[in-house]
């Protein structure tokens, strides 16, 4: 009589396999978001430093012709996210950065929020004035 010995087959079960993918998913449920407020804050960041960088050219046209609008600067080019515009008379300049919100798709730019205010479109005048204010102040 022949006896054979039957070796244990290390393996994962079905439960086991089910518990680390059910983890794995909770862990993806807190990060993604938190990763995506992450990357709007950076965007908006660039589109601050692109009106802070168009404004200074402003006020340095103005100190050479006396006006902001004999020689304006160009406008940062438009990104995929911040479409960017000026109203400007001889005295004063509003500069904006504006999520697209077409074509589509439209830019994630526009949930972006902090602090409950809509961040979505930035202004900054020839006085200071930022616009929304609570959004100037990223992270």
């Amino acid at each position: 009589m022949h006896f054979y010995k039957r070796h244990k087959v290390a393996a994962f079960s079905l439960i086991e396999l089910m518990i680390a993918v059910a983890i794995t998913a909770v862990l993806a449920a807190i990060a993604i978001p938190s990763y995506s407020t992450y990357v709007q804050a950076s965007r908006r960041s660039e589109a601050i430093n692109n009106l802070l960088n168009t404004q200074k050219a402003y006020e340095l046209s103005y100190a050479q012709n006396n006006s902001y609008t004999i020689s304006p600067p160009a406008l940062p080019s438009d990104t995929s996210y911040y479409k960017y515009t000026v109203s400007a008379t001889a005295t004063t300049y509003t500069l904006k950065a504006t999520a697209f919100a077409t074509p589509a798709p439209a830019s994630p730019q526009l949930n972006d929020k902090q602090n409950g205010v809509d961040c979505s479109a930035l202004s900054i005048d020839n006085l200071n004035t930022r616009s929304p204010a609570d959004c100037w102040n990223v992270l």
